[in-house]
């Protein structure tokens, strides 16, 4: 996140695997991003993806229940907001 604006170059974790449609940041460098899988990625993979990182920079892929579900929102509501 650079001045408000995520900068999409250096958030791909996946490598191009999956398309990130929904983006929550908390501050400069906490954020929520998840997304569904592009159409010539290994059918192994779960459908969709959500991700997290608390320095800006390391993506973690968080754990889904179903492995059949499109993500394009998220969403939070917090004592801060």
């Amino acid at each position: 996140m650079e001045n408000g604006e995520v900068i999409s170059d250096i958030m791909d974790p996946m490598s191009g695997k999956y398309q990130y449609e929904g983006v929550t940041c908390f501050d400069e460098k906490t954020a929520w991003v998840v997304g569904f899988k592009s159409f010539s990625v290994d059918p192994d993979l779960p459908e969709g993806v959500i991700l997290h990182t608390e320095d800006g920079t390391t993506w973690t892929s968080q754990t889904l229940p179903v492995s059949d579900i499109l993500l394009w929102k998220i969403s939070f509501v917090g004592a801060h907001r």
